[in-house]
């Protein structure tokens, strides 16, 4: 047990943040009123806290967007797989929430359909994918239909 400096009171050891510098290890103020105080600091000097994470951001841009990429594609795969396990948890939850959201937006869902279909390049891009995919589709028939034709022929011994 260890008693913080700022409450005064007997807490736990994993209530106190870690700190070499210290004889016993953590820090002298636990975490709780470590939080409180960081969060008074930022509210009163919430435009210097702005202010320097802009300059950082700043003068180290091509750092952070670099690393920032290659974070997000390092963990892409893990990403997918937790939207899926997700949505294989929550199919229904989610089914009627897109139902409700379509209900209460259909109109303005209707007009933008109506206004992209419009645009040329929306029709292009939908014509292009429209070809790419019937192109596919015939491609699994055919090899549906040959397999079939296959298993469908009798066996003549040979």
């Amino acid at each position: 047990m260890k008693t913080c400096n700022i409450c005064n009171k007997n807490k736990k050891y994993e209530d106190f943040y870690r700190d070499s510098n210290k004889k016993d290890g953590f820090t002298l103020d636990c975490k709780e009123c470590r939080r409180a105080r960081s969060r008074e600091y930022y509210y009163i000097h919430r435009n210097i806290v702005l202010n320097r994470i802009r300059k950082y951001f700043h003068e180290n841009k091509t750092l952070i967007l670099r690393k920032s990429n290659e974070y997000y594609f390092k963990t892409l795969e893990i990403r997918k797989e937790k939207a899926k396990e997700y949505y294989q948890k929550n199919k229904e939850r989610i089914s009627i929430r897109n139902k409700e959201f379509y209900q209460k937006n259909r109109d303005k869902i209707l007009r933008n359909c109506k206004e992209a279909c419009k645009n040329p390049s929306v029709k292009a891009k939908k014509k292009e994918y429209n070809k790419r995919y019937y192109d596919k589709l015939k491609l699994k028939n055919k090899v549906a239909s040959s397999d079939s034709s296959a298993i469908a022929q009798p066996y003549t011994g040979d």
